[in-house]
C-alpha cells in the first residue's frame, strides 16, 4: 500500500494536480500514510516555485533564493491543507530543505528564532551537508 500510494503521489504531480486537489484524494488526517502521501506530492509538486511563489517569497524577503521561494510555497501549502499539517509540515520542509540545503530556508525565518536556537540550526545544517558531500563524494549516495 505504501509503494502504491507513492507511486500515485508521484503520478499525480507529474501531471500538476495541486495540493488542494491532491488533498480529499490522500487525506489530511494524521494516520499513516496520508501524511507521507500527501507530503510526497507537495515536496514532488513544490520544487519548482510558480511565480505566485516567486511574487510571495520577494514580497515577503527580497534577496529570497528560488529555493527559499519553493521552500516558503511548500510550508504554506501544506498548511492550507489543514488536517495534521504540523507532522506532515516537518517532513514537507525537511524534504524541500534537504534537497538544497541552506539557501531553500528563508534567511529571515531563521532569524525570528532564538538567537541560540539560529545557531543550533545554522550548526546542524552544516554538520548535515558535510556529510552529505562526504557521502556523496564516496560513491555512498542514498544512504
Amino acid at each position: 500500500d505504501l509503494a502504491g500510494g507513492l507511486q500515485r503521489a508521484m503520478t499525480m504531480a507529474s501531471r500538476g494536480t495541486s495540493p488542494v486537489a491532491a488533498a480529499p484524494v490522500f487525506g489530511t488526517a494524521c494516520d499513516y500514510p496520508s501524511p507521507l502521501n500527501l507530503g510526497a506530492h507537495m515536496v514532488a509538486r513544490l520544487g519548482a516555485p510558480t511565480s505566485a511563489a516567486r511574487t510571495a517569497a520577494a514580497a515577503a524577503e527580497p534577496t529570497a533564493t528560488e529555493e527559499a521561494a519553493a521552500w516558503m510555497e511548500a510550508v504554506r501549502q501544506n498548511i492550507y491543507q489543514g488536517g495534521d499539517n504540523a507532522g506532515r509540515g516537518q517532513f514537507v520542509a525537511a524534504m524541500m530543505a534537504a534537497s538544497e540545503g541552506m539557501s531553500a530556508i528563508p534567511s529571515s525565518w531563521i532569524a525570528q528564532l532564538d538567537p541560540d536556537a539560529s545557531a543550533e540550526v545554522i550548526r546542524l545544517a552544516a554538520l548535515l551537508t558535510q556529510q552529505r558531500a562526504l557521502l556523496d563524494g564516496s560513491g555512498q549516495q542514498g544512504h
